[in-house]
């Protein structure tokens, strides 16, 4: 009975750990890296592409996060509604978080806007239409656009 209840719990270990590990990967660009960042002095900007909803990734939208530490001597404004990304010509707003709330945990992982005192730092999730991915992969080049109010800006260039 010993070897029974032990060759079932090794049996559901197995199992558990292969559905966990067959996680459906969520990103829509998957090779495209930020080849440079154009940010104002001391301002640091690390992007990523989240992978899973547990990460804060929706399915059939463009998830993209961003780490941004003020390092300057100055306050910067991060308004998540006055973030474009531009393929070409074209350009994208984001989707408002309200509109992507449907999947689980979006507003706990989502970019809110708030304003960054010398020092401080946030990070968060912005969401674009999946129809901007077509066009990004015909391009193979795409800019991430951040309004920071007075006349600053950052600008993330992805490259394939």
């Amino acid at each position: 009975m010993k070897k029974l209840f032990l060759v079932l719990t090794i049996l559901f270990l197995i199992l558990f750990i292969m559905v966990g590990c067959a996680q459906k990967d969520l990103r829509l660009i998957k090779d495209f890296y930020p080849s440079t960042i154009d940010t104002p002095k001391e301002v640091n900007v690390v992007p990523s592409f989240p992978n899973s909803m547990e990460k804060g990734a929706v399915e059939n939208v463009l998830s993209i996060k961003l780490d941004i530490k003020n390092n300057s001597r100055e306050t910067i404004t991060i308004d998540p509604s006055k973030i474009y990304l531009m393929v070409g010509t074209e350009m994208h707003a984001t989707l408002p978080a309200q509109s992507v709330l449907s999947s689980a945990g979006v507003s706990e992982h989502s970019l809110k806007k708030e304003t960054l005192r010398p020092g401080d730092s946030t990070e968060g999730i912005i969401y674009f239409p999946k129809t901007s991915v077509s066009k990004i992969k015909e391009e193979n080049v795409f800019n991430l656009n951040v309004d920071l109010k007075e006349g600053k800006k950052i600008v993330v260039v992805f490259q394939k």
